[in-house]
């Protein structure tokens, strides 16, 4: 594998100091810390091995990405599945970590994003895009909130018994139930985040909150009016799911609310907005927030180019390059599941309230310290699971919108590209 430090001096190029195999166990180990097993249980984040990863991938050009004002990040292969944000950077401070006697206090851990505004990039010519070539959102509202799916709609008992359009044969009354098993996120998450912006709280939520609707329905037409999209809904990945002995193969989707068909109608709702779905809307947005679970969720080149999506690689190419497909400037996903917990609202909230006056980036490193600054929060989980793609150093409101934004926000200070291209030698990226 291999580095490109790109900084406003100079441009450092190295093999980097680790093997792939290395970078791959490194990856794995510190991913794994981060975020809970699927029985809910959280681990004690693996200091040493974030820092050493760090080393790892950065190499000679450590102390100038650590020294950045703002970090685009470009990674590839392993890398691809975690934020920069929670790279810890110094080396005294895993060795103060390990003489503490209360190990879940990662308050006083340099991390990267600790000093460090970081956004990540699809690529580097799609990052120059974003930052050359797209103007502010020309949108005349400020902010829609979607999310609180409602329960599956009810149907007769002839509707219920309709094969849905999936690989295999589940009947719609099947689907229902699986879906209604899954409850909803509260729409209080999208009040909290409209009253923090200092906006109106426009949403959409309850039935109109459903794949049909944003997709061909009355919803459609109204997402372009808006320059910040709040998506609170459950994301899923590109998974098989079994339903009565029957294995079918989701994409990358949101969970919508599922709408029944009438009888003599064709079933046009599954209740999933795919990422394919979402490539085909019609947005005008600067940033669209996905406060989910899995939100990274990428497809795989086969199911990508089975849905029409021609360049697509297993990482990223999911949910969120499908949002800037549809014209989102921005987009803010998470990596791994959120805790349904008051530090998640506390987050967004301070995300949203440094949104009015600073940049993107600048107010996600600012809602991730708030949560660092607390001991007892301070684990990853708790804040590092959120990354940004595209130029964090745009606003989240058009200039037209507020006065404070009339300037591009942001201090100042060196870019970096830190672009870690993997040698990969034919080998499939790891998906720890």
């Amino acid at each position: 594998m291999f580095g490109i430090a790109i900084g406003r001096d100079r441009t450092m190029i190295y093999r980097l100091p680790a093997s792939l195999s290395t970078i791959e166990n490194l990856a794995a180990a510190v991913q794994m810390s981060a975020r809970s097993d699927d029985e809910g249980v959280l681990r004690p984040f693996d200091v040493a091995a974030s820092e050493r990863l760090f080393r790892s991938v950065a190499g000679p050009a450590a102390a100038m990405v650590a020294g950045a004002t703002r970090l685009i990040y470009n990674p590839a292969g392993p890398l691809r599945q975690l934020p920069a944000s929670i790279f810890v950077t110094d080396r005294g401070s895993v060795d103060a970590y390990a003489q503490q006697q209360f190990k879940a206090d990662y308050s006083r851990v340099q991390f990267l994003g600790r000093k460090v505004e970081t956004s990540t990039a699809l690529s580097p010519r799609a990052f120059l895009r974003g930052r050359k070539e797209l103007a502010p959102s020309t949108a005349p509202r400020p902010f829609l909130g979607l999310g609180e799916n409602a329960p599956p709609q009810p149907a007769s008992a002839t509707t219920a018994s309709r094969a849905m359009p999936f690989d295999c044969s589940v009947s719609y009354g099947l689907w229902a139930d699986t879906l209604a098993r899954r409850k909803p996120i509260s729409a209080d998450e999208i009040g909290i985040a409209a009253n923090a912006l200092g906006v109106a709280d426009s949403r959409i939520v309850g039935p109109r909150f459903s794949d049909a609707n944003l997709a061909h329905g009355d919803a459609a037409d109204d997402l372009a009016q808006y320059q910040v999209l709040h998506f609170a809904t459950h994301g899923i990945p590109e998974m098989p799911v079994n339903v009565d002995q029957c294995t079918m193969h989701l994409p990358p989707a949101l969970i919508t609310t599922l709408t029944a068909p009438p009888s003599d109608a064709p079933i046009v709702s599954d209740g999933l907005l795919s990422f394919d779905e979402v490539a085909r809307l019609r947005l005008n947005a600067n940033l669209v927030v996905l406060s989910a679970c899995d939100t990274f969720a990428g497809a795989s080149t086969a199911l990508a180019r089975r849905r029409g999506i021609e360049e697509s690689t297993p990482a990223l190419d999911g949910l969120v390059r499908s949002f800037i497909v549809a014209n989102a400037r921005m987009v803010l996903a998470t990596f791994w599941r959120v805790p349904a917990h008051s530090k998640t609202d506390e987050l967004l909230a301070a995300f949203y309230r440094a949104g009015r006056t600073d940049s993107v980036a600048a107010s996600l490193k600012t809602a991730q310290n708030h949560l660092m600054d607390q001991p007892r929060y301070s684990h990853p989980y708790y804040w590092g699971a959120y990354f940004l793609v595209g130029d964090g150093s745009k606003a989240m409101l058009s200039p037209t919108r507020t006065a404070a934004a009339a300037t591009e926000p942001g201090r100042q200070g060196s870019r970096v590209l830190a672009d870690a291209a993997a040698a990969m030698g034919g080998a499939s990226p790891a998906r720890p």
